[in-house]
Formats: C-alpha cells, structure tokens, sequence
C-alpha cells in the first residue's frame, strides 16, 4: 500500500491514537518506535479525536494559535492559572490579547473536553 502525505500540520494526542488505530487496522505489523508511540497514545491519548478537534477550532476561534490549542489539550489541565501561565509564556502567543472572559471560556472549553474524557 503506497503511503502519501496529504497536508502538514499539528495534531493532539488523540488525533494521533486514531490514525495509528488506522494504521494498525491496515497493517497489525509496526516498527519499534511505532510500537512505543501506540503505547503512549493509548495512555496519553485516551479522548474521542472528533472532540479534540473540535476542541481544538473552539480554542482557536478565542484567538489562540493552532499550537497552543492543541498542547492546553495535550496537557488537559483542570487549573485555570496554570493555563493562564501556558499562553502567557508561549512566544508565539505574545500578541494575543486575552481578557477575562475570553480566559474563562478558554478554560471552560479545556475543562469539558477534558472531564468528558476521563467519564
């Protein structure tokens, strides 16, 4: 089976377990370093990939970068000042502007998708 890639760009986690699910759905033999990102994704990864990325498009339609949407979901962190303290710090967020209503929905975003996945 011939192999292409289709488009460049960052994924979370969870995105990444469902297209190694894939792959291994296509070809139960992978590569040693296949075998150890699996088993990270199965631990890490453990969210529906369709909410992620719509996580992902909530987030960024609050003005953060594709980058940083998708490390706050990586990280799935319940504390509000230590997501505050994530955007505030990433160079590439330095010119977003986030008041305090645009941090509590980003917040609220993360929080859901986040509690959803540990039910």
């Amino acid at each position: 089976m011939e192999r292409r890639i289709e488009e460049r760009r960052y994924i979370s986690y969870y995105e990444a377990k469902y297209f190694m699910e894939r792959r291994i759905e296509d070809s139960p033999q992978i590569n040693s370093l296949q075998e150890k990102s699996w088993d990270y994704l199965k631990t890490f990864g453990d969210g529906d990939s369709e909410k992620a990325s719509k996580a992902i498009k909530d987030l960024m339609e609050m003005g953060l970068k594709d980058t940083t949407a998708i490390m706050l979901l990586n990280i799935c962190s319940d504390n509000y000042s230590f997501i505050l303290s994530i955007i505030s710090s990433l160079p590439e967020e330095e010119s977003t502007k986030i008041d305090e209503e645009k941090s509590k929905k980003i917040f609220e975003i993360i929080n859901n998708f986040c509690a959803n996945k540990k039910s």
